[in-house]
C-alpha cells in the first residue's frame, strides 16, 4: 500500500489537540500496516531460527483468504505490539499459534492447531484465555465448537462493554491477555471490577460525547480496550498507556463518571500521539532531562512533549467545567509548550507540532475565568514549582558555608547563589487536593495561602517548620506566601545549617534574607 502521509489540514488538526476523522483514520491505518510488519518480522525471524512456525502461518493465510478483514480485526488487538517486540528476547511463539487460532474463531474457519502454553495457560488474543491447559495444548475448532486435549475447552471469555445502544464504542475489558501488563503499575487479577467498570463507563461516555465530541470521536477510533490495573494504596487514580500497545488504555477504578471520563481523554491523547510518532519524525533523541510540572521525576524530551499533548487535552476537558482547574492547567501546559517550542530536539514536523499546540493554547488565554479561581491556580501553579526545586535541587557544601557566613555577618545573599541539581522526587498531592477544593484535607497553611491570607499562612509554615514536622510542602507555601518562589532551597538548606549548629532562626527571616530583604 502506499505511504501513509497525512494532508497540512489533518496535520495541523492533530496537533491543534483534537484530529479530523481522516486523520484519526489514518492513525489507526499506520498502526496495521505497522503490525503487520512486526508479524512478517516475527515469521522472518523464526524461519531463520528453524522454529515451528509453518501451522500458525498457513491457517492465517486460511483466514485471510475468507476473511481479510478478521486478519484485520486481530492484529488491531494492542498486546500484538508488545508480543511481537519481544519476540527476538522471548521466540514465545505460543502467541502467533494462539493468534491465528482466534483468527480464525472468529472468521469461522476449521482447524487443528498445537499451542505451547505459557505459565499453565493460552492466551486466545481478543476472546480470552484456557487456563490448565497442557503444553501444548491441542486446540481444534470445526466451526462451531472449541476443543482442547479433545475436551470442551474451558474459555475464560474476554468480556467488553457494548455502549452501541447510546451511539458508543464496543471496548474491551482486557483482563486476561498474557502481555497486558506493559506498564510500570500492576495489573489487576482476572474479573476484578468488571461490573462497576462497565457502569463508570457507561456513565462517562455521555461527558465524552456530549462536551468533547471531537476526544470523543478519537476514542470510538482508537480505543480497543481497558486493563484494569490494581487498586493504588490511598485511593489514587491512575492511568497509563504505552507505545507497545497502542489501543489499550490501562487504569485503576476511578472514582466517579468525570473521573473516568478525564482519564479516558488524557490516556487517549497520548495513543494519538504514539500512533502518529510511528508514521512521522517529530524530535530527535537526547540525553537531556526536563521538568514537567505534572511529574514528580525529570522527563526526557519525548515524554514532555508526550506529557504536553495529554494536559492539553486535560485542559480542554476543564474549560467550562471547572475554571479552578482549566486556569491551572492551561497555565502549566502552555510552560511546558513554551519550554518545547524551539528545543533542539524538535524536527521541522515537530516544531509545527508544537507551534499548533501553543496556538490552542493562546487561543484559551482569553476564556472567562473568575477572580479567586485565577488567584488559586496562580498559587498552586507557584508552590509546584517551589516544590519542583525543593526535590530537584540542593545548596552544596561550598555555597551552603558561603550562606551561613553571610548570614552570620549580616551582609547579602552571595552573588549567584543557588541549588545544585540533585535526585529527588516531589509529590503534589496537595495541589490536588486544592485544585478539588477539597480544603478539609489541607494543612491550615495551605488553607490560609489559597484564602488569600499570606500572613497567616506563613505563620502556620513556619510554625510546622519550628516544630520539626515541616517538609518541602511547607517550605514551599512559605516561599510563595512571602512572595519568594524562586529559589526555596536556600532558605530550606541554609535553615537546616544554622539549626544544625545553634539555635534555629525564625523561618520567615531565613526567607526574607535570602530573597534579598533580610
Amino acid at each position: 500500500m502506499p505511504p501513509i502521509a497525512f494532508t497540512a489540514d489533518e496535520f495541523a488538526g492533530l496537533a491543534a489537540g483534537h484530529g479530523s476523522a481522516a486523520a484519526l483514520g489514518k492513525l489507526a491505518a499506520g498502526q496495521l500496516v505497522r503490525r503487520r510488519l512486526l508479524l512478517w518480522g516475527v515469521v522472518r525471524e523464526a524461519r531463520a531460527a528453524a522454529l515451528p512456525v509453518r501451522d500458525a502461518v498457513d491457517l492465517l493465510l486460511r483466514v485471510q483468504a475468507r476473511s481479510a478483514g478478521t486478519v484485520a480485526d486481530m492484529l488491531a488487538h494492542p498486546q500484538v505490539d508488545a508480543w511481537a517486540a519481544d519476540f527476538p528476547r522471548t521466540r514465545a511463539l505460543g502467541y502467533l499459534h494462539a493468534l491465528a487460532a482466534a483468527a480464525a474463531i472468529r472468521a469461522g474457519v476449521p482447524f487443528t492447531i498445537d499451542v505451547p502454553a505459557a505459565a499453565g495457560a493460552v492466551t486466545l488474543p481478543g476472546l480470552g484465555a484456557l487456563a490448565g491447559a497442557g503444553d501444548p495444548v491441542r486446540l481444534a475448532f470445526d466451526g462451531e465448537r472449541l476443543t482442547a486435549d479433545g475436551s470442551p475447552a474451558p474459555l475464560r471469555a474476554r468480556r467488553s462493554i457494548d455502549l452501541g445502544d447510546v451511539g458508543g464504542p464496543v471496548v474491551a475489558i482486557e483482563d486476561v491477555d498474557q502481555y497486558r501488563a506493559q506498564y510500570r503499575l500492576p495489573v489487576a487479577e482476572p474479573g476484578a471490577g468488571h461490573d462497576r467498570f462497565a457502569a463508570l463507563w457507561r456513565a462517562a461516555w455521555p461527558l465524552l460525547a456530549t462536551d468533547h465530541p471531537a476526544h470523543a470521536r478519537a476514542v470510538r477510533l482508537l480505543v480497543r480496550s481497558f486493563v484494569p490495573l490494581a487498586a493504588p494504596a490511598g485511593g489514587a487514580e491512575h492511568s497509563a498507556s504505552s507505545g507497545r500497545a497502542v489501543g489499550a488504555i490501562a487504569l485503576a477504578l476511578p472514582r466517579t463518571a468525570e473521573s473516568m471520563a478525564l482519564l479516558v481523554l488524557h490516556e487517549t491523547q497520548h495513543l494519538k500521539l504514539s500512533s502518529l510518532l510511528h508514521l512521522v519524525d517529530l524530535d530527535q533523541r537526547s540525553q537531556a532531562l526536563y521538568h514537567a510540572p505534572w511529574r514528580a521525576d525529570p522527563r526526557p524530551f519525548r515524554g514532555l512533549l508526550q506529557g504536553t499533548y495529554a494536559h492539553l487535552g486535560v485542559t480542554d476537558f476543564w474549560r467550562g467545567r471547572s475554571a479552578v482547574q482549566f486556569a491551572y492547567w492551561h497555565g502549566q501546559t502552555s510552560r511546558a509548550a513554551a519550554t518545547l517550542d524551539g528545543a533542539r530536539e524538535l524536527t521541522a514536523a515537530g516544531a509545527r507540532f508544537v507551534a499548533g499546540m501553543r496556538a490552542t493554547l493562546d487561543g484559551w488565554a482569553g476564556e472567562p475565568v473568575p477572580e479567586a479561581a485565577r488567584r488559586v491556580a496562580g498559587v498552586c501553579i507557584q508552590v509546584s514549582g517551589a516544590r519542583w526545586r525543593l526535590a530537584h535541587r540542593a545548596v552544596g557544601s561550598d555555597g551552603l558555608n558561603r550562606l551561613t557566613d553571610a548570614w552570620a555577618a549580616g551582609s547579602a545573599v552571595p552573588p549567584g547563589a543557588a541549588g545544585t541539581e540533585r535526585a529527588g522526587a516531589g509529590a503534589d498531592a496537595r495541589i490536588l487536593a486544592a485544585l478539588r477544593n477539597d480544603r478539609p484535607a489541607l494543612p491550615a497553611g495551605d488553607r490560609a495561602l489559597l484564602a488569600g491570607d499570606a500572613r497567616r499562612a506563613a505563620e502556620s509554615y513556619a510554625a510546622t517548620i519550628n516544630s520539626g514536622t515541616g517538609g518541602d510542602d511547607d517550605w514551599a507555601g512559605l516561599a510563595v506566601a512571602l512572595g519568594a518562589p524562586d529559589r526555596p532551597e536556600l532558605p530550606r538548606d541554609l535553615h537546616a545549617a544554622l539549626a544544625a549548629t545553634g539555635p534555629a532562626p525564625d523561618p520567615r527571616d531565613v526567607v526574607r534574607w535570602c530573597a534579598g530583604g533580610r
